[in-house]
């Protein structure tokens, strides 16, 4: 194999092990989740990494002779203490971003998607065809 080839070959490698990085940090990233409870024990809520409620339960019957301004004050409290704490959890338990240049802050706010972030196959390809005329 020619210096090129090794070269270019050893770059693909080194872009498959950060594909693979990016790969576990995303599936770890979309596995997360957390409830929290309101102060008041009457509303449950989860929510997604992105912040997206993914549930609401009422645990008991205290939302039937609230007014609808508490019972909204409630549910707001509730979703904006379950987004932080999974903000706290994400932070503690994925602290860094695998890619340079992407913070963690980014990834979480859907402007970033990590899988489809660019298509190191038809790089690795076009590079090599340019060079050498062949895929490698």
């Amino acid at each position: 194999m020619s210096p090129w080839k090794d070269e270019l070959s050893e770059l693909m490698n080194t872009i498959h092990e950060q594909q693979d990085r990016l790969n576990d940090y995303q599936a770890k990233l979309d596995e997360m989740s957390i409830t929290t409870r309101s102060t008041d024990k009457t509303v449950e809520v989860t929510v997604d990494p992105k912040g997206g409620v993914t549930k609401i339960e009422f645990r008991n019957k205290k939302y039937r002779s609230m007014s609808g301004n508490s019972l909204g004050e409630v549910l707001v409290t509730t979703i904006k203490k379950a987004q932080s704490d999974l903000q706290n959890q994400i932070a503690e338990q994925l602290p860094d971003s695998p890619l340079d240049g992407v913070s963690t802050e980014d990834v979480l706010s859907g402007d970033v998607d990590l899988s489809k972030m660019f298509d190191v196959e038809k790089m690795i390809k076009d590079v090599s065809n340019d060079l050498f005329g062949t895929s490698p």
